[in-house]
């Protein structure tokens, strides 16, 4: 767990809209993030922090990631 961020270190999570159908945040083709319907098992639907860097990173696209 990271104290500072308040997120548990590389354990996936889905950043989810507050819209209604369940969107959560998604990296189509290692590009921009967009907002999809969620599908149970996509990768691509998937986060984490990376303590060392202290970024969001794609669970699929590793070389991706999200500053905060």
């Amino acid at each position: 767990m990271n104290e500072e961020f308040g997120f548990e270190i590389n354990r996936p999570f889905y950043l989810v809209s507050r819209q209604s159908l369940k969107k959560v945040m998604e990296l189509q083709g290692a590009t921009y993030p967009m907002v999809y319907r969620y599908v149970k098992g996509r990768t691509a639907q998937q986060w984490y922090f990376d303590g060392t860097s202290k970024t969001i990173k794609s669970q699929q696209y590793k070389d991706r990631s999200i500053e905060i």
